[in-house]
């Protein structure tokens, strides 16, 4: 009797009691990852809305700066200069310090200036940045940096040693490139200007500035919740929709994370983020991310109470069903031969 009570035993915990924990632990288990990507895709909503609008706008700005640099005006006045090169355009180049001294000092009405801003390509820079409200400024360089066209005087009248026109000019045409946000929210784009058509010979570099606190104040809010915020990181954080609070919260100690990578997703002091890279085409120098924060706990119980209660009943079904089934099994099939016995 008793050898049978043992193997009893050892049957329903080998066919009944393994098989139900396994099936329990499975449940949970779904459970935790159903409740988990659910959570993350709120915040990946969060953050695609905003990601999708601003690579489209890039985009566009990418379009009109290739339009810019192939207009007959823009390639009259780099094959102008190309023409000139041996001569007057490398007599400056040999003379930078004086042209710079010159163009420091050089008003409106200077010769050195107007010969910059005063022509057709110039005007129509001017109409561009007059209409469209985050595009501040518009420059175009020879090939040896040189400046020959712009919306407005620039700082530099040889553009050659900054960081931009350098990494335009190793890049090629085929992609534009950008430096990555500034400390003051602002974002160039720039591109090499190649001649395809004859002998396919680099002829300047195009660059446009644009404003990407202006880019992305017209954005409808994407985040309706007062725990939650979008911002941009770059060299500098910018709040782009939700609650400010919160975008605070998120400061420079924490934006380390987002140091490479193109996807990132995590907890850090109260705060769950989410955040990807702009791409839109361009070659960026230094990364901009959009990180969509939610601030809550490592393990918030408003969103993962399902799981608790699941985890509790598996628990107690875990506890006590076995030990009832096997006293079931034992009165059914053992009880009545034990009277016999």
């Amino acid at each position: 009797m008793i050898h049978l009570q043992k193997q009893l035993s050892r049957w329903t915990t080998f066919f009944i009691s393994i098989p139900m924990c396994s099936l329990l632990i499975g449940i949970n288990l779904a459970l935790w990852i159903f409740l988990r990507t659910t959570h993350s895709q709120y915040l990946e909503k969060m953050n695609t809305g905003v990601l999708s609008i601003l690579e489209y706008r890039l985009s566009t700005e990418t379009m009109r700066l290739r339009s810019m640099g192939s207009t007959p005006g823009a390639v009259a006045i780099m094959m102008a200069s190309a023409r000139t090169r041996k001569n007057e355009m490398l007599e400056r180049a040999s003379r930078a310090e004086d042209f710079e001294r010159q163009w420091a000092s050089a008003t409106r009405d200077d010769m050195l200036v107007r010969e910059v801003l005063d022509n057709t390509v110039s005007e129509s820079y001017r109409r561009i940045t007059s209409r469209e409200e985050t595009v501040e400024g518009i420059v175009l360089t020879d090939v040896l940096g040189t400046v020959m066209a712009a919306s407005e005087k620039t700082e530099r009248y040889f553009l050659n040693r900054e960081d931009w026109w350098i990494q335009a000019r190793q890049q090629g045409g085929d992609r534009i490139v950008s430096e990555g946000m500034s400390e003051e929210g602002r974002l160039g784009l720039a591109f090499s200007v190649w001649n395809v058509s004859n002998t396919n010979f680099l002829m300047g570099v195009l660059r446009e500035r644009l404003n990407v606190k202006k880019m992305v104040a017209d954005l409808v809010p994407s985040v309706s919740s007062k725990n939650s915020a979008v911002t941009l990181l770059g060299n500098n954080m910018l709040y782009v929709s939700g609650a400010e609070d919160v975008a605070a919260l998120f400061s420079k100690e924490l934006s380390v994370i987002f140091r490479e990578g193109t996807r990132k997703l995590g907890w850090r002091k109260g705060l769950r983020y989410y955040g990807r890279t702009l791409d839109a085409g361009i070659e960026w120098g230094q990364p901009v991310w959009v990180v969509a924060i939610q601030r809550e706990g490592f393990f918030p119980l408003r969103r993962y109470w399902p799981l608790i209660v699941s985890v509790l009943i598996s628990v107690t079904v875990a506890s006590f069903w076995p030990k009832t089934f096997r006293r079931a099994i034992t009165q059914t099939l053992l009880d009545p031969y034990e009277e016999l016995l």
